[in-house]
């Protein structure tokens, strides 16, 4: 039998004393095999078959995926069950698994075993692959204790999976309500990854959490390599991706039963909404199109996708026809004419502390670039606070469009649902859509 010892074992500043604990786990099962076979290296033809395992009969169902190499059987609770499926896809009695190369070396063998063996115990030092936001392979290196969090999204996709100080050391969007939990950590500028200095001015943290499309250049990437800070890109701005990204950065984290009740309200949510948009019929289906950032009308690809795609989420027929977005500013807005759409939705973030007048004022400001289109005119404008996971913003887009189907309220209750499982002590009351009423109230 070969053992192999991981590098990072011999890189650990406790390397001697992790190799003779292996040492001993390899004699102690050396022992046992001899005694169980009869003092000789001949297999037991008797032993029972152990049980096998389906990956395709999961026994838990928490709306998303722990992408997570070691996942094996893909139920997204990396347990012993999946150490058992492991061993058996190393004895040839299973296929491979998406998951099942849990060391990334191109192939599933005994070291993968080793591996997640280290992940059950949580072993400092285990490296840990995954995948990220953006759809690639990346890894972590246990422990991660500490955190600094850039932008409103990822700091969302935080409070989500119960990160709080003094784990985080910084952070760059300040809400006294729904980040109360960062108190204590450094605001700090948004500079991005590129601000090194100012991003590790309270502390060399563990890992930074970043949007999915967050620039990450390879000088900058071995700048925190050396600094040995991992980068997590969280799909913190796709509705349905975020259930995924969050369970698996709630394991990277030891944050697994905040993000196990995150998705579950996620995948309650989507259902139900779901459910609802079904019922419309196609015809009844209104055209809408969608403004976010810095005055980007969403197309096709890109950056606007996301955002799209939450129209079409809640019912909506997104006319777009244009691809990543399409500027709107007050000498660039005849363009928009060229489109009929039914509905007009404006993402921008205010926060939960802002006061109506302010939140008028928002709308007043951006309905200036909209107000020669049929949505106006009609009264179906709307702006919906980008404070909000993009999960939720689905939840109003819904509520606004077709409020005979989801009833007055509707996002305000899966809002609320979502602060209590937080533990965010607010009350929802109509401030996060603004609507023409409130706008002229």
């Amino acid at each position: 039998m070969n053992w192999i010892i991981h590098p990072i074992d011999i890189m650990n500043s406790k390397g001697i004393i992790v190799i003779f604990a292996v040492v001993i786990v390899v004699a102690a099962v050396a022992v046992v095999a001899l005694t169980m076979n009869g003092g000789s290296n001949q297999s037991n033809n008797n032993a029972p078959e152990p049980e096998k395992f389906d990956p395709t009969e999961k026994t838990v169902d928490l709306g998303g995926v722990v992408k997570v190499f070691g996942n094996v059987n893909g139920d997204s609770v990396i347990d012993n069950t999946d150490l058992e499926y492991l061993k058996q896809i190393v004895d040839g009695k299973q296929a491979k698994t998406e998951f099942s190369d849990v060391n990334q070396d191109g192939k599933v063998d005994n070291s993968d075993v080793t591996q997640l063996q280290d992940m059950l115990n949580r072993k400092d030092g285990t490296v840990v692959f995954y995948i990220g936001g953006d759809d690639t392979v990346a890894k972590v290196e246990w422990p991660l204790n500490t955190f600094v969090v850039l932008t409103n999204s990822p700091q969302l996709m935080a409070v989500a999976v119960g990160l709080s100080y003094p784990g985080i050391l910084a952070y760059t969007k300040e809400d006294q309500v729904v980040f109360k939990s960062f108190e204590g950590a450094k605001v700090i500028a948004d500079g991005g990854l590129s601000d090194f200095e100012n991003l590790t001015s309270n502390g060399i943290p563990d890992a930074v959490l970043v949007k999915e499309t967050t620039e990450l250049t390879d000088d900058l990437k071995l700048i925190y390599d050396k600094a040995g800070i991992d980068i997590i890109r969280t799909a913190s701005l796709d509705g349905f991706e975020s259930s995924s990204s969050a369970l698996t950065i709630g394991y990277l984290v030891n944050k697994e039963t905040q993000s196990q009740k995150y998705c579950k309200w996620c995948s309650d949510f989507l259902n139900d909404v779901s459910t609802k948009v079904a019922s419309i019929k196609k015809e009844d289906r209104h055209t809408a199109l969608i403004m976010y950032g810095a005055k980007a009308v969403g197309g096709t690809t890109g950056s606007g996708q996301p955002y799209n795609e939450a129209l079409e989420a809640a019912g909506a027929i997104s006319i777009a026809d244009f691809e990543n977005y399409r500027t709107l500013t007050a000498d660039n807005k005849d363009w928009l004419l060229n489109y009929h759409n039914e509905y007009f939705i404006r993402i921008y973030t205010m926060g939960y502390s802002i006061d109506d007048a302010a939140r008028t004022t928002v709308y007043n400001k951006y309905a200036q670039l909209v107000d020669q289109t049929d949505a106006y005119k009609a009264g179906h404008y709307c702006v919906i606070d980008f404070t909000l996971p993009q999960t939720l913003r689905i939840a109003y887009i819904a509520e606004f469009m077709y409020p005979e189907v989801f009833g007055a309220g509707y996002g305000d209750s899966w809002h609320q649902k979502l602060l209590d499982l937080e533990g965010i002590d607010y009350k929802v009351n109509g401030q996060f859509l603004w609507t023409p009423e409130k706008a002229a109230a």
